[in-house]
């Protein structure tokens, strides 16, 4: 097999601004902070530096001119959505502390940073306290995902990028923490097992929306007996959204509960925020491979309360795959849902009781407006995906793949030109080159 998991530093939003940290994470920073840098005094360590790096560059555009798919759309190629250029230095002191470090320049991203501009994506202490044993504080990526540990470099998996349904673009803000984990490695006969518990915070932003992820705690459970890897991931994470779309209608809803002395709006009102509220997320994970043949299978789901602006999404994909030489030949089929909390339009509804339509003809437009609102945020989209990998050289392959999107309501995860028809499929073209360094 040409794919290789390449262990790397992460990358998403480039938090310029301190994170939120309990005391609990200041005071693990600092006992192991202190202890890292006492280490090599205390027994002569030599520091031992090991620098690599990934890139991709993609190209890509869309069939139809009206709809967006993070920056390709049907106008003209763009060499933007899967473009990035990584660099990682490790420092090993010793045979149990290390300091991991990744700066990633991105050409497409959804926090609204501009193109190529350097962020920290990956900084944290490691300490092994036994061979299979290891203790990491600092920037982590979060293991939602069976790629998680390898999900920007392009070399590390068969397709262009990792399935859009199954690796979704509201999930992006959440891929990161600032906190620590810890892994255990833990055979039991003949499987290999890696248990992992992880905690921290984040703040980022998905595209106009800022996105706070106040708490995470989870694990991840991985094993691998013989060809099978099978792997489980939970997530519970309290988070909050501050999307500036939603502040005008919230503040009318409130001024209307005041002027008609009617506490349905105050209702309403409030479910257009989204404050320190629990969510949970569940993913699957599996691998098989044999002989030339491979499959690969994810699926997720998010679990919110039935409260403010909250919501349930699911996504999933089956990957199937078979090397011939220095070529893969792959096909994919996926699908993905996010669907708002039905409660919402429902207390709308139950509002034409205490104010029947008519009697407040900017109200009405008001109410209207916020169920079709709701309603385009609950989307659907299926695709089938046909791809090729040509490992041309060693630690590099170029890729080509057709995804052809399906069943699309509200335009999917893509963004949608209102001043035309809306369309319910589209056939993405992508070409990439990937390489690791």
């Amino acid at each position: 097999m040409y794919i290789r998991l390449f262990a790397q530093s992460e990358t998403n939003s480039a938090i310029k601004r301190k994170p939120r940290v309990s005391a609990a994470w200041r005071w693990w920073a600092f006992l192991l902070g202190t202890a890292f840098f006492g280490v090599p005094a205390a027994v002569s360590a030599k520091v031992q530096w090991d620098f690599s790096g990934f890139a991709s560059y993609g190209v890509g555009r869309l069939s139809d001119s009206s709809l967006e798919l993070m920056n390709y759309s049907g106008g003209h190629w763009s060499s933007r959505s899967d473009s990035i250029v990584a660099l990682q230095a490790i420092a090993q002191v010793g045979d149990r502390w290390s300091v991991t470090g990744q700066v990633v320049g991105k050409a497409f991203s959804y926090d609204g940073k501009s193109a190529w501009t350097p962020r920290l994506d990956w900084l944290f202490v490691s300490y092994e306290a036994t061979p299979d044993l290891r203790l990491r504080v600092g920037r982590l990526r979060a293991p939602l995902f069976l790629f998680s540990e390898s999900l920007e470099v392009g070399y590390s998996y068969p397709w262009v990028r990792p399935p859009l349904n199954m690796y979704a673009n509201l999930l992006e803000p959440f891929s990161n923490i600032n906190g620590m984990d810890v892994s255990l490695q833990k055979p039991i006969g003949d499987v290999e097992n890696e248990f992992r518990m992880f905690a921290g915070t984040e703040k980022g932003k998905y595209r106009a929306r800022k996105v706070s992820l106040d708490q995470s705690v989870g694990f991840s459970v991985q094993s691998k007996w013989r060809a099978l890897t099978l792997r489980y991931s939970y997530d519970w994470f309290r988070v909050s959204i501050d999307d500036p779309s939603f502040v005008l209608p919230r503040t009318l809803y409130a001024n209307y509960a005041e002027r008609l002395n009617a506490p349905i709006f105050l209702e309403i009102a409030d479910t257009l925020r989204l404050d320190n509220k629990v969510f949970q997320y569940h993913s699957f994970g599996a691998q098989w491979e044999h002989g030339a043949w491979m499959v690969i299978a994810e699926q997720f789901s998010t679990q919110g309360p039935d409260r403010q602006f909250s919501f349930e999404n699911d996504g999933r994909y089956v990957s199937l795959t078979w090397q011939i030489g220095n070529f893969m030949p792959y096909v994919t089929w996926s699908d993905y849902r996010s669907q708002v909390q039905r409660s919402i339009n429902g207390r709308i509804r139950h509002s034409f009781e205490a104010v029947p339509a008519g009697s407040e003809p900017l109200l009405d437009f008001l109410r209207n407006a916020t169920i079709a609102g709701m309603d385009d945020v609950s989307v659907y989209q299926r695709s089938r995906a046909l791809g090729m990998r040509w490992d041309f050289i060693d630690n590099a392959d170029v890729k080509l793949e057709f995804e052809y999107f399906t069943g699309m309501k509200s335009t999917g995860q893509m963004l949608f030109d209102d001043s035309k028809l809306e369309p319910d499929h589209v056939l993405a073209t992508t070409i990439v080159f990937d390489v690791v360094f």
